[in-house]
């Protein structure tokens, strides 16, 4: 890494109110900067709207349904700082200093910091008699017992925060408890860093930075709706998780920090399951929307597909998958380091497992549609949507009409085609495909579904023009279903780190979206 944080620039004002917006670090040896340079008042608008997805982030949605939120939000607010209009400044600086805790307790990685009296006090129960209330005894175990597992794991500690200006007292990671589910804010928790790093004008390399985080006071059951450990433990396994990020690179594509954060939630506590509640967001039922989405809850429910990266390649290190540690290694944002954007880094540590992106991608949307059985804890989890075309015996040139959906990249769309009335056992499916130039993404596979519930899935051996003609027992006698699954696996972006678009390579721009894929399906004897 070789400069440091750059203005916001104007390449990507257009949308910004609904976009994270990310102010950014520029780089000369690796893109990270800005697009087209823009004037004060484009910087200013765009810093503007950063504030204001800030603001709403800390407002929360309802009470009982609280929000993650808040972490990238405050992230990007961070790095905004020095373009907001100054009538904005103190208002940010509002949101970004830390909070506050008279008393304090520490262990020998981190500090908690709370109070007893006002409207962020912990309950005063002693039932230890150790004169620190119990609830602040099982945040420092709590946290202290995640730490450990992701050190074991061989993930890198929070970075100590001793050079920033309000350090708690030391290096040591702070963690202060507030009273979070209020009238004006609804959260679990978050993280933030106010490492030197991160102030404007700072010409310090790197991109790895300290954190603090801050969590509920208290967890109730009436205001999370949980058993007040269960939602603890997760928030701390997400929250510290963010803190570890930071501590590779805090400017990170926000979609996969936050999906390898919920992803770590039911890897360390497997019994709680707080993080099945956004999977209808992401592609288990969302498969048209873009896995490198960084929007609304879609980045949290597509936790799933490193959930199926962690199945498909479970080799562990301290008790933890370790597919995910070896991405963040890829992702390391030090000064000298490797420094890959999130696709680039899933695509190469894929590589060295033997396999590709795009055949893992094709073989996840195939396991969506059969959640149940694909997974591990499936039994509980939706089912990815497919359409539904029903072939029967009829005369010649009345087949069904060619399925042929247009697809944004890293999407897929299934069609389900159910035979009926073709009992013969000579029958069969002809599809003929006609996809876009495989450079561009294009990649199908087909799945037979038996009569007896069995499965078999065959990658379609596409030409370069996208091409390929396949044939499949069609009986049903034997056959209740044959899906195919195209896809668009493109990874190709344009435009990296103008932060115009919700998408990977620092909101870039994909160089294959809108790709029409189709099959033509003809049943034959």
């Amino acid at each position: 890494m070789s400069s440091r944080l750059r203005p916001l620039g104007g390449a990507f004002l257009a949308a910004a109110l609904a976009l994270p917006v990310i102010p950014t670090a520029a780089h000369a040896d690796d893109g990270k900067g800005p697009g087209a340079a823009s004037g004060p008042t484009a910087r200013q608008a765009a810093a503007s709207a950063t504030l204001a997805r800030a603001e709403a982030a800390f407002e929360g949605p309802a009470a009982g349904d609280p929000s993650r939120s808040a972490t990238l939000a405050l992230r990007d607010l961070r790095v905004a700082l020095g373009d907001l209009p100054r009538a904005d400044r103190a208002v940010a600086r509002a949101l970004l200093a830390r909070p506050l805790g008279p008393q304090t307790v520490c262990s020998a990685s981190t500090c908690v910091h709370y109070t007893t009296v006002g409207e962020d006090a912990v309950a005063s129960v002693d039932n230890s008699g150790n004169s620190i209330p119990d609830y602040v005894d099982t945040v420092l175990a709590t946290v202290d017992q995640v730490r450990q597992t992701y050190v074991d794991a061989g993930y890198r500690p929070p970075l100590s925060d001793a050079d920033s200006p309000d350090n708690g007292g030391d290096g040591r990671l702070d963690v202060y408890l507030e009273d979070l589910v209020n009238e004006d804010e609804s959260l679990y928790g978050y993280c933030d860093s106010d490492d030197p790093k991160t102030q404007p004008g700072s010409l310090e390399p790197g991109y790895d930075v300290s954190a603090y985080c801050a969590l509920d006071n208290d967890f109730s059951v009436e205001e999370f709706g949980a058993p007040p450990l269960d939602s603890l433990r997760v928030t701390v396994a997400h929250e510290y998780f963010h803190a570890v990020q930071y501590a590779y690179d805090f400017l990170e594509d926000g979609w996969l920090m936050e999906a390898t954060a919920t992803w770590a939630e039911d890897e360390l506590y497997d019994d709680v399951n707080d993080n099945r509640q956004y999977l209808s967001a992401g592609q288990l039922r969302r498969p048209s929307v873009s896995l490198d989405t960084w929007s609304g809850s879609t980045h949290y429910g597509n936790w799933i597909f490193f959930r199926r990266l962690s199945e498909r390649f479970p080799a562990a290190q301290g008790g933890l998958p370790t597919i995910v540690r070896d991405i963040w290694n890829r992702l390391d944002g030090r000064a000298g380091a490797v420094d890959d954007f999130s696709m680039g880094a899933i695509t190469r540590v894929l590589k060295a497992r033997g396999t590709t992106f795009q055949r893992e991608y094709a073989l996840f949307a195939v396991a969506n549609r059969n959640s149940r059985r694909a997974y591990a804890e499936g039994a509980s989890y939706p089912v990815a949507p497919a359409r539904a075309v029903n072939v029967s015996a009829t005369r010649r040139g009345s087949n069904p009409a060619a399925y042929a959906p247009r697809m944004r990249h890293l999407t897929s769309a299934t069609v389900r085609y159910v035979p009926r009335g073709l009992t013969a056992r000579n029958w069969k499916l002809k599809l003929a495909f006609n996809l876009d130039n495989r450079v561009r993404g294009s990649f199908a596979a087909v799945t037979t579904i038996r009569r007896n519930g069995t499965r078999s899935t065959t990658l379609v051996p596409l030409n370069a023009r996208g091409d390929a003609v396949m044939r499949v027992p069609f009986t049903t006698a034997t056959v209740a279903a044959v899906e195919v699954t195209l896809l668009n696996t493109s990874i190709r972006y344009r435009n990296c780190w103008d932060f115009a678009t919700p998408y990977a390579c620092g909101g870039g721009t994909s160089a294959d979206d809108n790709l029409r894929q189709s099959v033509d399906p003809i049943a034959y004897r």
